[in-house]
């Protein structure tokens, strides 16, 4: 009798452990053939990009928004929304487009030089222009609209409704290049201004290969695959975007196969190194550094020798080493060598302690002075004010550290409330514009100008001097820019995940794609309600 209770308790267990990997199994199989989901560690914001640098916005942004034009890793240029390459004119002022005949919205609405146009005009509204206005400044018409003369975009002449001509003020190399971004995404002006309020909260209609399909609880978003879409079809189903308000928990949900795709701080993987030896992680090198950015505007950082004794307080190897565990790369320069190229030489000084006293006493400040520093304390910023802060204490300069919310921060960065503030920028391909446009915002000043001069020109020599002559004054002349490092980014990935071709590591997070390559055929008929039930 005690031997077959044991005989059946072992087939219990037995088939409990059988029950549990094949729940397991079933699990991986689901996930494998429904749906992703991609675990983001931040609070669900808006998803229109009018008004963010936020990668994770481009990420979902650009699964259901499309631009005109597509560029690969290589940096070659193919339509996507147009017939062919637009027609440039001789004098390089004018780009004139054809759209296709197979392309709708979401909405079932085919798209239209109306869209176009409008996508454009309305970056320029003078009460509420878009942050990437800079990047398409160069329209005809643009500047008159910004300053409040005009209301309607000169520079987007519509021929007809799938046929259209942009003109430039004046010739600009890299205008084809921003057509491909996500900033100029083609959207349904029908669509947005029915539901303007709604817009990037709970609607998008765009004709990319994912449509918008619900909010589920308050931070999931549920991405569904356009069955009418132009280009090859997604193999994946389902898109999640679940956002998780702490690291812990993401991984957790990572760790329970509830999440396939989830970015890993730095900072958890030094404290956490055992993460480090999963073979589900991945390493992803981005063009882009972390910098200060000092803003002359507040005291006493409108004093130059103010400036140049923070440049001087800075040890950037103990930095590295303390914040980063040597993960990251020192950076002397803003723009990383991949993209300016050549033996440069380091911009930013070395650490001289003695020499940055002497300029805080000549400045007026022989006791010292002290700032405060508001930070978004979500990321590896706490730990660089941290160690920046007693860098800094040793030449006489006090740093008053003050975690704020992500949202009260950008409120002051928007009203120019921050002495210095630590900027993390980075780009999709080997562009310096798109990595100095951000911090040139203003249209008046000297270097403003000097990045349109390189705009116009088409001698790649001549705009990388003018780069070069940009850093050379930001970091070495006026000390508003200080390089500090550039850093890996971390991802843990499901194995089964990457037998789907997912692309989580460039400005999509995937490219799911039949890899039989055959294009399906655009159905004319009008399935978006019924698709709404799925």
């Amino acid at each position: 009798m005690k031997y077959q209770r044991s005989v059946r308790l072992f087939f219990l267990v037995m088939m409990m452990v059988f029950t549990l990997i094949l729940l397991q199994h079933c699990r991986q199989a689901e996930h494998q053939g429904s749906q992703i989901e991609y675990a983001f560690v931040q609070p669900m914001y808006n998803f229109d990009p009018y008004y963010t640098f936020e990668h994770h916005v481009m990420i979902i942004y650009q699964h259901v928004i499309e631009p005109l034009y597509r560029m690969d890793a290589q940096g070659k240029i193919t339509p996507l929304l147009a017939v062919d390459m637009p027609y440039i004119s001789d004098d390089r002022r004018s780009y004139t487009i054809t759209l296709r005949d197979d392309i709708f919205f979401h909405n079932g609405q085919e798209i239209n030089s109306e869209d176009v146009a409008y996508v454009f005009t309305r970056m320029f509204y003078a009460d509420y222009p878009s942050i990437h206005k800079d990047l398409y400044k160069m329209i005809t018409g643009a500047s008159q609209m910004l300053d409040g003369t005009v209301h309607e975009l000169s520079g987007v002449e519509i021929i007809n409704n799938k046929r259209f001509t942009i003109h430039l003020e004046e010739p600009y190399e890299l205008f084809l290049e921003n057509l491909t971004l996500p900033y100029a995404g083609i959207y349904s002006k029908r669509a947005y201004l029915e539901d303007a309020y709604r817009w990037g909260s709970q609607v998008l209609v765009g004709s990319g290969p994912y449509r918008w399909h619900r909010i589920q609880e308050p931070d999931r978003l549920e991405l569904v695959r356009f069955s009418s879409y132009h280009g090859l079809q997604p193999r994946v189903p389902r898109l999640i975007f679940a956002f998780y308000p702490t690291a812990e928990e993401a991984l957790e949900g990572y760790r329970n196969d509830k999440a396939q795709v989830m970015p890993l701080p730095l900072e958890r993987m030094m404290r956490e190194p055992s993460l480090a030896s999963l073979a589900d992680l991945k390493e992803v090198q981005r063009p882009g550094t972390i910098s200060i950015l000092l803003n002359e505007q507040i005291e006493p950082l409108d004093n130059p020798l103010v400036r140049q004794a923070i440049a001087l307080a800075i040890d950037r190897e103990m930095l590295a080493q303390q914040t980063t565990d040597g993960r990251g790369s020192v950076m002397n320069n803003y723009l990383p060598l991949s993209i300016l190229g050549g033996m440069r030489q380091p911009l930013a000084p070395k650490q001289d302690v003695a020499m940055a006293r002497r300029l805080l006493h000549e400045a007026g400040y022989a006791n010292g002075l002290s700032m405060s520093i508001f930070y978004d304390d979500t990321g590896i910023e706490g730990a660089l004010w941290l160690a920046l802060a007693k860098q800094l204490q040793a030449v006489g300069i006090q740093l008053v550290l003050l975690p704020v919310s992500r949202q009260y921060w950008q409120e002051q960065l928007m009203r120019g409330e921050h002495a210095m503030r630590i900027v993390r920028l980075e780009s999709q391909s080997q562009d310096a514009d798109r990595l100095l446009y951000p911090l040139l915002s203003s249209s008046d000043s000297e270097l403003g100008l000097w990045l349109d001069r390189a705009r116009r020109s088409e001698d790649a020599e001549y705009r990388a001097s003018i780069y070069h002559d940009i850093e050379v004054k930001m970091i070495q002349e006026e000390h508003l820019l200080l390089p500090l490092l550039s850093l890996p980014y971390y991802y843990l990935v499901k194995p089964y995940v990457h037998n789907q071709t997912l692309r989580v590591f460039g400005s999509h997070l995937s490219q799911l794609v039949d890899t039989k390559g055959q294009e399906r055929e655009r159905e004319h008929a009008y399935v978006f309600a019924e698709e709404g039930k799925t």
